[in-house]
């Protein structure tokens, strides 16, 4: 095992609660509602586990191409078009593993508000505690420019912090930080442990390299990494395809950036 692999290991091996996020790249590929990909790890995963889902975008502009991504109203109806879709992968990936989902859209202003907070902590508490697997994400339809988390990254570190999770995971199409980009430089070194200089400071160290796909990157999943270890919780970077992904993950098979508590 690497550094890395051996210290994400160790972190969910000792975690009663997680947050994993997973990314538009990952539902739009759609490897991961497979019985042996993430659906069937989160299906099986023996402790209490919310799930950040993007993808609603996506899978609404697939549904309804005459609309593009460009404009706000455009990207929030494609929210609404895609939103039950997606959720219908997830119920359907899920539900053949007999676990059901439930579904918790927020907004920025609710985790910041100290009652509706206690609100939305209420609801995801009664959810797990009914054995049901929490999927949120951003409620785009009614999100605007000023008033958004900007990526379920964010989104995910918030959510961490209002649950109060051991750990957070942050699954995408990389296996963690490089020093640049690998699809752009295959010799890019892997961090397996997130320097803290580049963690205290994202913007300044890490470019900024959206999805296609989505409104996240790199840079993204460090500020939402940075938020989580200043809540007291450690982040995991990692990727999300292939079989079983997360208990792989679990097991130090695979290699994994992490972000510590100081």
């Amino acid at each position: 095992m690497t550094t890395g692999s051996q210290e994400a290991a160790q972190l969910l091996a000792g975690a009663k609660r997680l947050v994993v996020k997973v990314g538009s790249s990952l539902v739009a590929g759609g490897e991961i509602f497979r019985h042996d990909g993430l659906a069937g790890d989160l299906a099986s995963w023996p402790q209490s586990l919310v799930l950040i889902s993007s993808g609603a975008v996506a899978l609404g502009h697939r549904a309804a191409p005459q609309l593009s991504k460009t404009t706000l109203v455009e990207r929030q109806a494609l929210s609404a078009i895609g939103q039950p879709l997606l959720m219908a992968r997830w119920e359907q990936a899920l539900g053949g593993a007999n676990a059901r989902t439930a579904q918790v859209l927020l907004t920025p202003d609710v985790t910041d508000d100290p009652q509706r907070r206690d609100n939305a902590r209420a609801t995801l508490e009664t959810v797990l505690q009914a054995g049901l697997l929490p999927v949120v994400n951003e409620n785009d339809t009614v999100a605007t420019d000023e008033l958004r988390y900007g990526d379920n990254d964010r989104l995910a570190a918030q959510t961490a912090a209002l649950v109060g999770a051991d750990v957070l995971v942050l699954l995408s199409d990389v296996d963690g930080y490089f020093a640049a980009d690998p699809n752009k430089d295959p010799g890019a070194a892997h961090w397996p442990v997130i320097p803290p200089a580049v963690l205290a400071d994202p913007a300044a160290h890490v470019p900024e390299d959206k999805s296609a796909l989505g409104t996240g990157g790199m840079r993204s999943k460090m500020e939402a990494a940075r938020l989580a270890v200043e809540a007291g919780i450690p982040a995991i970077i990692a990727s999300g395809r292939g079989r079983g992904p997360l208990k792989a993950l679990a097991r130090g098979e695979v290699r994994a950036s992490v972000a510590l508590l100081p």
